[in-house]
């Protein structure tokens, strides 16, 4: 029993994030917690309405720990590897298995009498019970039986002394990750009362840089209306900029942590408020410019697509700006670091590091310069076909790969994943609509035109792109283990976990590119990364196929 259960160590971790994830599924489909505030007004019951803040933590935890666990990847080592003797032993298994299953069962419970919906059957005797308890007590039962799902199914991975070991190990990275993730949140909760502060010297520099391209301008101090002659808009308390300085600020205390070897303290610590200054300015400038393209360049381009990307690509262009202008001015012991540049530039993995990434940051970079289009189809796409084509052209004689091992297992995984994917993500009628009509305005010979480089890029560059990038680097840098392209590789199942959850995250359909990124980590770890790259191209190759007799573009 013993043997056989360690020949699916592999499947125990996917199994038990598969439950969590199905158990979170179904609380969150029958369930609303903004109900939760309309029938209790104590503290604790209003925090728990605002789920959310939970979700924007533990994202922001995730990928500061993320960031901090690649980069120090090449300086720590751990031993808890897939297959290894940590992994849980039979008869571990069924009794964490049975804790989630109660914790889970009580918590339902709870939830119905906080949550309370209509589209579910109601336990009269459950509820009658709960109904002696306050509110608040039944909160904290919630939010305890919550935890104690979450915690059993992180047993069903993992024994105990797996996470001890880990928890040892990072605890300095942990702690301040931990502290990031909770100044984000409460900036953001924070932010929204000091609003009204800072519209108005944020309006007076966006209406200063106006000024300096033109004289017609249109000014409402009284009610913060900004614009030129045939284009105005209101900068609205959200537009100050001070959720922006927060994530801003927030980077650079990981930046100064993770760096904080080569950066001279205390005089490093000017980046804070330099990172912060930086922030909100560019946020005044993103405002002029949206007000300037709204007139003389396209106001449906304005309102689409620009105000939605525009934050995301000033906050990404003062990030790399802050790493390249401080690694490059601020580092202490220059000739040490030049040396260790010199030494890792005649390392063999580091061209072969670049092959990987290169390629996929030109690919993410021109999908978000594609995304201040707001068209669903969009000329822009050729240039991502094409500029992520010369990037993989350029680097393909350095990754040197070769045929995918076990093909037909990886076929198969691909043609489970399409089948998955279809399933999960329901058609949209009202984007269907507006694709077939754009499609259509752009008549048939550059219709079809953009068809075939869709159905290239889907299946041949977005497949090689992503893989090299999350199961070549990711994984390998995750796994502590050298790239080995051309061959299985001993990866962690939490470098997996945390792979597929990255991959997900680039996806709108999250839920179903992290459960696809989990199938691409398992035929990654049996074969190597041609056998991933395989796998997604099948993946893609069968949604194309199926968006093309079907018409439902919300999959693809």
């Amino acid at each position: 029993m013993k043997i056989l259960f360690k020949q699916y160590h592999l499947s125990l971790p996917i199994t038990a994030l598969l439950i969590l994830l199905s158990e979170v599924l179904a609380v969150s489909f029958f369930y609303d917690s903004a109900l939760l505030s309309q029938h209790s007004q104590t503290p604790l019951s209003v925090f728990l309405s605002e789920l959310s803040l939970l979700i924007k933590w533990f994202v922001a935890f995730g990928v500061a720990f993320g960031i901090t666990l690649l980069a120090h990847s090449e300086t720590t080592h751990s031993k808890a590897t897939i297959g290894t003797d940590d992994s849980i032993t039979p008869h571990q298994w069924p009794i964490a298995l049975g804790l989630n299953v109660i914790a889970y069962l009580c918590f339902l419970v709870l939830t119905e009498s906080l949550f309370s919906n209509s589209t579910v059957e109601t336990n009269a005797l459950a509820i009658h019970l709960l109904s002696i308890l306050s509110p608040t007590t039944n909160a904290l039962l919630w939010f305890l039986c919550g935890t104690i799902v979450a915690t059993t199914a992180l047993l069903l991975a993992a024994p105990w002394r797996y996470w001890k070991q880990h928890l040892t190990q990072h605890r300095k990275a942990l702690a301040v990750c931990t502290v990031i993730a909770s100044f984000i949140t409460l900036s953001s909760l924070a932010s929204k009362q000091f609003w009204p502060a800072f519209i108005e010297p944020t309006f007076l520099v966006s209406t200063g840089l106006l000024m300096l391209v033109s004289n017609s301008i249109y000014i409402d101090s009284e009610h913060f209306d900004l614009g030129l002659s045939h284009f105005v808009v209101n900068v609205s308390p959200e537009c100050s900029g001070l959720e922006g300085m927060g994530l801003a600020l927030s980077f650079s205390c990981l930046y100064l942590y993770l760096f904080r070897k080569q950066l001279p303290f205390p005089k490093a610590f000017v980046l804070l408020p330099i990172a912060a200054v930086a922030s909100w300015f560019l946020n005044a400038c993103r405002i002029a410019l949206l007000i300037m393209i709204g007139e003389w360049v396209s106001p449906e381009f304005a309102i689409g697509g620009f105000h939605s990307q525009a934050g995301w690509i000033t906050f990404t262009a003062l990030s790399l700006l802050i790493v390249f202008t401080f690694h490059k001015f601020m580092s202490v012991n220059a000739t040490e670091i030049q040396e260790v540049q010199r030494s890792s530039e005649e390392d063999s993995e580091l061209p072969l590091a670049n092959a990987l990434i290169i390629p996929f940051l030109a690919f993410l970079c021109i999908s978000l310069l594609s995304g201040l289009d707001s068209r669903t189809v969009s000329f822009t796409y050729f240039l991502k076909v094409i500029g992520t084509g010369a990037a993989l052209w350029y680097w393909w004689k350095t990754l040197q790969l070769t045929k995918p091992l076990g093909r037909l297992k990886a076929i198969g995984i691909g043609a489970s994943v399409a089948i998955l994917w279809v399933w999960m993500i329901p058609a949209d009628a009202q984007y269907n609509l507006s694709f077939n009509t754009d499609l259509e305005e752009m008549g048939i010979l550059w219709g079809s035109l953009w068809l075939i480089s869709r159905v290239l890029g889907s299946i041949l560059i977005a497949p090689l792109v992503e893989e090299l990038m999350f199961r070549g680097y990711l994984l390998a840098r995750l796994s502590r283990q050298p790239f080995g392209l051309n061959q299985p590789i001993t990866a962690t199942w939490t470098a997996i976990i945390i792979s597929a959850v990255a991959f997900g995250a680039i996806h709108q359909h999250w839920i179903a590119g992290c459960l696809a990124g989990l199938a691409y980590g398992f035929v990654r770890h049996r074969g190597n990364v041609s056998s991933a790259i395989l796998a997604h191209s099948v993946t893609n190759g069968l949604l194309c196929v199926y968006v093309l007799f079907t018409l439902n573009w919300t999959v693809l």
